[in-house]
């Protein structure tokens, strides 16, 4: 599966409420200066939270070492689909 196909499959599991909309954005930037003053407090909160649970981290650095691998095995099979087109041109030029 290519990152668009994978992207578009988990956009569409996303439930539709969850989805902004354009009233979502409108208020977001009603209250941007809000959002703004809070922001780093917020942010440094939730990884507060999440890196000072060693379990969370260990879950974490797991899942992260499966999406690189998952990355990884895609670009390899790109890059192979590529190697052979790039032969199969090579010895369609040489047939010719």
């Amino acid at each position: 599966m290519d990152l668009v196909s994978m992207t578009n499959s988990i956009l569409q599991k996303i439930p539709v409420v969850l989805i902004p909309t354009a009233n979502d954005g409108i208020l977001l930037q009603r209250y941007q200066p809000f959002f703004k003053k809070h922001e780093d407090a917020v942010i440094r909160g939730f990884y507060d939270v999440v890196y000072g649970d060693q379990e969370a981290i260990h879950r974490a650095s797991g899942l992260n070492q499966a999406i690189l691998g998952r990355f990884i095995h895609i670009e390899i099979d790109n890059l192979l689909v590529q190697g052979r087109a790039i032969l199969h041109e090579k010895v369609q030029q040489a047939a010719a």
